[in-house]
């Protein structure tokens, strides 16, 4: 059970054109082709493609553009209910989880993309909402050994 045409045509090195007029570039990541659609326009394939492949040899790893934080976080939810309704995780942690993702995460990070966010973009905006006023965490004193005798 075949389809009836081609699904990509090659149109130069890792530039495709998709049945409906639109270009695809392919690239490689950590071993495996990786493809993004981008748009009607062969310079913008070809100047997309360089930049995917510009950003993973960065270490930069290039993300669903559309994929937004709000989304992975539902997804993360109904992960975790799953494990409340299994009895894996109480129902008051789901509870907390909840509240900090309603509260604090989604408002400052939910319309995002997810390929907009990393670690140093939300550091500093955590630093100053949650770590303002808050005593600096002390050492733990050792414990001392009972000799046995």
């Amino acid at each position: 059970m075949g389809s009836s045409g081609p699904r990509r045509v090659r149109v130069e090195r890792g530039i495709y054109r998709q049945p409906n007029g639109k270009y695809a570039v392919c690239w490689r990541h950590a071993g495996r082709l990786r493809f993004r659609t981008i748009g009607f326009d062969v310079a913008e394939a070809r100047r997309e493609r360089l930049a995917l492949i510009a950003a993973t040899h960065e270490g930069s790893v290039p993300v669903s553009p559309r994929l937004r934080f709000e989304t992975v976080a539902g997804w993360w939810v109904e992960c975790f209910e799953a494990k409340v309704a299994a009895g894996e995780r109480h129902p008051r942690t789901l509870e907390a989880h909840r509240y900090q993702l309603d509260r604090h995460l989604l408002p400052a990070l939910g319309p995002a993309p997810r390929s907009r966010l990393s670690r140093s973009t939300t550091s500093p905006s955590c630093r100053t909402s949650c770590g303002a006023g808050t005593a600096q965490r002390r050492p733990r004193r050792a414990r001392s050994r009972r000799s046995r005798a």
